[in-house]
């Protein structure tokens, strides 16, 4: 009885894909993996679009949306422009800020973890395509 029990058990796998995994065993131990197989890459190059810009302006916190609308307007001649911001709360309030800063014409959308992985797929090739002109990303693809 017994080894027929445990002959119609499951066996499950854990895969555990991580960019940021540690490398700490404590750590590692605390997921319980039985077998642990660890791959990891070690390049150090990292190839960046030529067309890629990166803004980096150190500011007040009260600033920075008025910063933000300032440089889209007057400084930033792109097609499309992805903004990375904390948290949900930070999407939100920058997003009710465009509204009153930037022109009706810039079509701006948002994306966070909270919303379904169909829409933020919807959003990405909306924005991929040209029909939207401003992103802003929560940690969701961070």
């Amino acid at each position: 009885m017994l080894s027929q029990s445990s002959s119609n058990r499951k066996i499950y796998q854990k895969l555990l894909f991580s960019a940021t995994l540690t490398h700490i065993p404590e750590i590692l131990q605390q997921l319980n993996l039985f077998h642990l197989v660890l791959f990891s890459s070690s390049s150090t190059s990292i190839i960046m679009p030529s067309t890629l810009r990166e803004n980096f302006i150190i500011c007040s916190i009260t600033y920075k949306p008025l910063i933000i609308a300032y440089l889209i307007q007057n400084q930033l001649h792109s097609e499309r422009i992805m903004i990375f911001v904390h948290s949900k709360k930070d999407v939100d309030r920058l997003s009710s800020l465009r509204k009153l800063l930037l022109p009706d014409n810039i079509k701006v959308s948002h994306i966070s973890r909270k919303l379904p992985s169909k829409k933020i797929q919807t959003r990405l090739n909306m924005f991929e395509l040209g029909q939207i002109q401003i992103l802003v990303c929560s940690d969701v693809l961070a």
